[in-house]
C-alpha cells in the first residue's frame, strides 16, 4: 500500500506546484517591479536544478540507440562512438550565417570559405526510435562561390588509444540531400610531425552508407597516434539541404591480429 500511495502522492504534488507556477507565470504580467524581481529569482533558482535533469536525461537517453546500433558492428570492435551534436542539445541550436570555422559541440565544427554568408547550420530532433540517433544536423547551403565545406569531427581520447596499422577504421553515416550531392570521407591521423590519411568517396544517395578505412594502406609509421580526425567533405553544393541523421566511428582489429 506504501509503495502505491507514494508514487500517488508524488504525481499530486508535482501537479500542484506546476498549477502554482502557471499561476505565477499568468500573474507576472500585472506584478509590481519589486515582486516581479523576486518571482525572477525564484524561477532561476528552480530552473537550474531542472535543466540539469533535462540535460542529464537527453544525454543518458541518447546512448542507448547508440549502444542498439553498437551491437550491429562486426564481432571484435574494441570502440564505438557517435558525437554530441547526434546524442544531446547544443548550447546553440543553429548558425546562419555559418561562420567560417564554426565549432558545434566540443569534438565537431564546420569549415568553409565561401563569403557570400549563405550557409545554414540547425540541429534538429531525430525520430526518436532507438535504432537512430536522437538529433540530427541539417545544412543548407544557398548560393555557394567558396571551394569547399567541411564538416571535422575529432576523435576522442579512447579512439585514439593504440589506434595503428592493425586497425580497421568504420563510417557510419545516414544523410539525405535535396540534390544529388558528392560527399568524401578523409581520415587523418597525426603521428609525430607527419599526417596520414585515406580519403574515401561515400556512396551517392539518400540512406546509411559504411566506410571503412584500413590503416595498414595510410602510411602511419610505428610509432603512437597524436591525433586523428574525420573530414565530411561536400563537392560544390548550391541551392541544396543536406541532413546529417546519424554519424557514428569505430575500430576494430584486421581479422588475424
Amino acid at each position: 500500500m506504501t509503495g502505491t500511495r507514494e508514487p500517488l502522492l508524488d504525481r499530486m504534488a508535482h501537479r500542484r506546484m506546476l498549477r502554482r507556477w502557471q499561476a505565477l507565470a499568468r500573474a507576472a504580467e500585472e506584478a509590481a517591479p519589486g515582486t516581479l524581481r523576486e518571482l525572477r529569482q525564484r524561477a532561476r533558482d528552480a530552473r537550474r536544478p531542472l535543466d540539469q535533469i533535462i540535460a542529464t536525461a537527453d544525454r543518458r537517453l541518447g546512448l542507448l540507440p547508440a549502444r542498439a546500433a553498437e551491437t550491429r558492428h562486426p564481432p571484435g570492435t574494441d570502440w564505438f562512438w557517435r558525437p554530441d551534436p547526434w546524442i544531446a542539445p547544443l548550447p546553440d541550436a543553429g548558425w546562419a550565417p555559418l561562420a567560417p570555422r564554426q565549432p558545434i559541440g566540443a569534438q565537431t565544427a564546420t569549415f568553409h570559405d565561401c563569403p557570400l554568408g549563405e550557409i545554414a547550420l540547425r540541429q534538429q530532433r531525430g525520430t526518436g526510435t532507438r535504432e537512430t540517433a536522437p538529433h540530427t544536423l541539417a545544412i543548407e547551403i544557398y548560393g555557394f562561390s567558396g571551394s569547399f565545406l567541411s564538416l571535422v569531427v575529432d576523435f576522442p581520447p579512447e579512439g585514439v588509444a593504440d589506434l595503428g596499422t592493425r586497425h580497421i577504421v568504420q563510417l557510419d553515416l545516414t544523410l539525405s540531400s535535396e540534390r544529388p550531392q558528392t560527399t568524401y570521407a578523409r581520415l587523418q591521423a597525426r603521428h609525430g610531425p607527419n599526417v596520414a590519411q585515406i580519403l574515401q568517396t561515400v556512396p551517392a544517395g539518400t540512406g546509411t552508407h559504411r566506410v571503412e578505412f584500413d590503416l595498414a594502406y595510410s602510411g602511419l609509421e610505428d610509432r603512437p597516434v597524436e591525433h586523428a580526425w574525420l573530414d565530411l567533405i561536400f563537392e560544390k553544393p548550391q541551392m541544396t539541404a543536406i541532413t546529417l541523421h546519424d554519424l557514428t566511428l569505430s575500430r576494430r582489429p584486421r581479422a588475424g591480429f
